[in-house]
């Protein structure tokens, strides 16, 4: 799912950092919470937005991060 910057900016102000945030997940029927995943442009490598260790550990046993395009 894609993150729309302007409604985070909307929703939280221009401060707001993406970094350590889980957010429940807004499609229908998911009952769980996300993530966010960042890329410097389209095609190249995404990164967790995680480095809260105690963040971290939550995800480990999940399955690799996957996207439409992986």
């Amino acid at each position: 799912m894609r993150a729309e910057l302007e409604d985070i900016v909307a929703r939280h102000g221009s401060d707001y950092s993406l970094v350590d945030k889980l957010e429940r997940c807004r499609m229908v029927e998911c009952e769980g919470s996300t993530f966010y995943l960042a890329s410097r442009t389209y095609g190249r490598e995404w990164v967790t937005l995680l480095r809260d260790p105690r963040l971290m550990k939550m995800f480990e046993e999940l399955p690799p991060v996957r996207t439409a395009w992986s």
